[in-house]
């Protein structure tokens, strides 16, 4: 699952080249403006240790599915959304969508 097709590891060798701190690497240009819709992995350690490391299981780019998903639910972007709001399938294994723009 690739968003912008490299590694970070090849994003940050770039970045060492950079003059100008308001360019952003090619990779991460083509992206702006897209609208992504991520499938999140929420585990234990989300919810017991507050980690705010999230495992990414899905990424959905057509642009279709992001539009239909995003007039039913709206996009989930706040912390503030109860669990129950975010789709959550089973106990043991909760996943929500999150959209990013």
């Amino acid at each position: 699952m690739e968003v912008v097709n490299q590694t970070a590891a090849q994003l940050t060798e770039s970045v060492e080249e950079i003059q100008d701190p308001d360019v952003l690497p090619l990779p991460i240009s083509n992206i702006c403006g897209k609208t992504f819709l991520f499938k999140l992995s929420i585990e234990s350690s989300n919810i017991v240790f507050n980690s705010d490391v999230y495992k990414v299981t899905k990424i959905v780019t057509q642009s279709d599915m992001v539009k239909e998903f995003s007039e039913i639910s709206g996009f989930l972007t706040t912390p503030d959304i109860k669990s129950e709001e975010m789709g959550f399938i089973t106990p043991d294994e909760q996943v929500c969508y999150l959209g990013i723009r």
